[in-house]
């Protein structure tokens, strides 16, 4: 297979050929010059957030030593989350989870960390509905070997 280009194939045969040849070539060697660290690659991340961002910062102590002249309990004016109105299955979600009593007590506005919440209790809540019938499932089908087994071998 290395030596696919250098073997004179058949016309039919030549794309299967260079079919191999890219799928069994190497695509993880680097290209000679671009062999970087981590270290450079983070430096050049950080390098661009300032530049791009100034207010957001790529490491803590940057931001500690931003806001050193801030009192510990300050909070930014505006929210960080974004906030959207629930589609009606969402507020049925929400209720169903157990996040809200009734769908006449969710506000008009949900931050979006709120909607993630409820997703993942959602899922969690999928999960062990999954594993509790795939126990019940399980103790079924052994209670049925058990029977069948009795039928078949009888009671001695």
């Amino acid at each position: 297979m290395i030596m696919s280009s250098f073997i004179n194939f058949p016309k039919r045969l030549k794309p299967v050929s260079w079919y191999f040849a890219i799928r069994c070539g190497s695509s993880s060697t680097l290209a000679p010059g671009r062999i970087y660290s981590q270290r450079h690659l983070f430096e050049v991340k950080k390098t661009q957030m300032k530049a791009n961002n100034p207010e957001k910062y790529a490491l803590a102590s940057d931001f500690l030593a931003h806001r050193a002249d801030r009192p510990k309990d300050y909070k930014p004016d505006t929210s960080a989350d974004r906030s959207i109105t629930p589609s009606p299955q969402e507020k049925r979600l929400l209720v169903l989870t157990g996040m809200y009593k009734r769908e006449s007590d969710i506000p008009e506005f949900i931050s979006e960390v709120r909607i993630a919440m409820m997703k993942e209790r959602l899922n969690f809540m999928v999960s062990l509905c999954f594993l509790v019938t795939l126990v019940i499932a399980f103790l079924t089908t052994i209670k049925t070997m058990y029977r069948t087994r009795t039928i078949a071998v009888g009671d001695s």
